[in-house]
């Protein structure tokens, strides 16, 4: 299918009806969301004393799973969505308070691209403390940070969180913050690219 996520998902909506399949969104499914609860409450489990986690903010799946669980064991806990400049749904939407219609630029991550249901923005706006975006180059010099000192090969989507660290979008200063770093997904090509420019 051409086009971004959101064409691929009508795509997929439309031969499901077609052939009388089953459609089960990536991330506006219950089941889906609980079982992105999951990383929040293994987090905390590992490390009871977060302060905050910060999470890539795609579909919605993820971010409202992980808040929803979190949140139960440690009401305190911050969570903050992550998204970059050039695709920003839940930025926008966070602050109007309604889904709104943003325009899209190429990514780094690309992953976390497309629009978002108004379920999922409604509890996000009980459960989540805010979504910010950074900068491409920061997407980057996380994809590099994460490969040359980690030894890690994340796609820019898993990376967009360490990227709001290292490019001061989020303090750590006296807090305890866990990051959810997700996907590997990234083209060589594209990774030997960011790693010779960063």
């Amino acid at each position: 299918t051409e086009g971004l996520y959101d064409e691929a998902e009508a795509a997929a909506k439309e031969l499901s009806k077609s052939e009388g399949l089953t459609y089960v969104s990536s991330y506006e499914d219950h089941y889906i969301v609980s079982g992105a609860g999951t990383v929040g409450l293994e987090m905390l489990l590992d490390e009871p004393e977060l302060d905050m986690i910060v999470v890539p903010a795609g579909g919605g799946g993820l971010i409202t799973g992980i808040a929803t669980a979190a949140k139960a064991l440690s009401p305190g806990i911050r969570i903050v969505g992550v998204q970059s400049v050039a695709s920003m749904p839940w930025v926008a939407s966070w602050q109007s308070g309604r889904v709104v219609d943003v325009s899209y630029s190429d990514t780094l991550a690309d992953g976390l691209t497309g629009g978002i249901p108004q379920s999922l923005l409604d509890l996000a706006r009980v459960r989540v403390d805010d979504f910010i975006a950074v900068e491409e180059k920061d997407i980057a010099g996380a994809i590099s940070f994460l490969h040359k000192k980690h030894h890690q090969v994340v796609e820019g989507a898993g990376a967009i969180g360490v990227a709001a660290l290292l490019s001061g979008r989020i303090s750590a200063v006296g807090r305890n913050v866990g990051v959810v770093i997700s996907g590997g997904n990234i083209d060589h090509e594209v990774l030997m690219r960011v790693l010779s420019e960063n």
